[in-house]
């Protein structure tokens, strides 16, 4: 389940709207994400530190990549025995950025 922190700060969000992520196995669904577009750079800051993160580390990353906007959080759910000792299993949160865009001419 999510943090209770986690869950105020998505109430906090007003999307026109949201995008989901699935991974699945045999076993069925094993990864389920729900991802929110533009979020405010104070919610960022905000998930970013819950999640166990540094804000001011993913800020100088966003300024190495020329990025100056999240285009998606991502709250995200891995079901127990899936992480593989590798991955967090339970509750976490991903960044997800635009980096480079083609234009047609």
């Amino acid at each position: 389940a999510a943090p209770d922190e986690a869950i105020e700060i998505l109430r906090g969000f007003n999307p026109n709207y949201l995008l989901m992520s699935l991974v699945t196995s045999a076993d069925g669904f094993v990864r389920i994400g729900i991802m929110i577009p533009l979020p405010p750079r104070t919610k960022v800051e905000s998930l970013c530190n819950l999640s166990g993160g540094n804000s001011e580390q993913l800020s100088r990353f966003e300024r190495a990549l020329g990025v100056t906007q999240v285009e998606f959080v991502e709250f995200q759910h891995l079901l127990e025995g899936f992480g593989y000792g590798v991955y967090k299993e339970g509750f976490d949160v991903f960044f997800h950025y635009r980096v480079a865009e083609e234009t047609c001419v």
